[in-house]
């Protein structure tokens, strides 16, 4: 079991400052892949963050669910 909750988040900073060539690993990706994938001539840029993420989440206290049922 990971203890340290912020692992993925300095992993991804390293990752994203630089330590990468990702057009590298895009090309070892689709190698290993090459059977399974579609379209392979087609690369994505890496300048492009695919981060994804609940915009608009709130916790759902009571009072709150009360109005909002209303």
């Amino acid at each position: 079991m990971i203890k340290d909750a912020g692992i993925i988040g300095r992993i991804r900073a390293y990752v994203t400052t630089g330590h990468a060539d990702w057009e590298e690993v895009q090309e070892g990706l689709l190698n290993s892949w090459k059977g399974d994938i579609e379209n392979s001539y087609v690369l994505l840029y890496a300048d492009r963050d695919a981060t994804c993420f609940i915009s608009h989440v709130r916790f759902p206290t009571d009072v709150k669910l009360l109005s909002e049922s209303r």
